[in-house]
């Protein structure tokens, strides 16, 4: 797999403080990337330095394989950032805004360029004449996603992009991200952690200034310490918690949590253990017979993974 972005032996501090320490990690090309992590993990510090608009301390970028820190000017063209903050020119209309940024850019035909990325975020028609400081947040945002969106830039870094939209703003923003999936990578910090599963293939957590995993969320979930969690859904009434009790012992099972009752007449009891699964499915049946409802693992949402890849670095 080709990567974009290649991390080796990062860091950043301020004073004393360690924002980013000594971190190492790549970015896949053509993927839509979610950067997650707590309040003061680093995102922002990465971020900045990704974008080439702070220096780190020690450690190499390569994006594209162009070292950011030797050959800046080069390695920028191939990105674009539209930061949480999202600054903008208050005094221009939304339409002149961007035909002024893509010529910053190097973009031939900025009119052109522009009117593309407004259709692509749904402003065309309704904005294109605004003054920005007339815009609410909503439209802002957008205004800010069409900036990062002009041209061709290889890697583009979206902070908190969709803060302040309302429902079917986020959606015309998630079908437009994922429309880029492929031929560009995004890299995506956003707290909305249902928002980015919805979207992302990828994932880099950060908490206290170091990559505590990136991958799949599946690849992560098989690397959680927990991902051995299974279910098992029995007849209500119908199996002692003797027969219960002695199945998890005879597989070195523990319980999790309290048995909870289905709509549907049916005991649902979740466990933990280190056997073959397959094992633990045959002795399922053998115990339980035609009681047995259902045997299968637990599947964990991303904030699931992301609390507990976090909660684990820090115990």
């Amino acid at each position: 797999m080709t990567d974009v972005v290649k991390v080796d032996g990062l860091s950043k501090k301020y004073g004393k403080f360690i924002a980013l320490d000594d971190i190492s990690f790549a970015l896949p090309k053509g993927k839509i990337i979610g950067l997650i992590g707590p309040n003061g993990a680093g995102k922002t510090s990465l971020m900045k330095i990704l974008s080439g608009l702070m220096p780190a301390n020690s450690g190499q970028v390569l994006v594209c394989g162009i070292n950011l820190a030797e050959n800046s000017a080069l390695a920028k063209e191939k990105i674009s950032f539209m930061a949480e903050n999202n600054p903008l020119l208050d005094h221009m209309r939304v339409g002149e805004y961007l035909r002024f940024r893509a010529a910053l850019k190097g973009i031939a035909d900025t009119r052109l360029e522009a009117e593309k990325v407004m259709r692509k975020c749904d402003i065309y028609y309704d904005a294109r004449y605004k003054m920005i400081k007339n815009l609410s947040k909503g439209y802002r945002q957008r205004v800010g996603i069409c900036d990062a969106l002009l041209g061709d830039s290889e890697l583009v870094i979206l902070d908190e992009p969709t803060i302040g939209l309302d429902p079917k703003q986020i959606i015309s923003i998630r079908q437009t991200l994922l429309e880029l999936h492929g031929s560009r990578t995004l890299l995506i910090s956003s707290h909305i952690l249902s928002e980015l599963e919805t979207i992302c293939d990828y994932f880099v957590i950060i908490d206290s200034g170091k990559i505590i995993t990136t991958g799949s969320l599946t690849d992560i979930y098989r690397s959680k310490a927990d991902s051995n969690t299974m279910y098992i859904d029995l007849l209500a009434n119908c199996v002692s918690d003797e027969i219960i009790a002695e199945f998890l012992s005879a597989n070195q099972l523990t319980r999790i949590g309290a048995t909870t009752e289905q709509n549907r007449g049916g005991l649902h009891i979740e466990f933990r253990g280190n056997g073959n699964r397959s094992e633990i499915v045959k002795s399922a049946a053998n115990y339980f017979g035609e009681n047995l409802l259902g045997i299968g693992r637990e599947s964990s949402s991303l904030e699931e993974i992301f609390l507990s890849a976090t909660k684990r670095y820090m115990d």
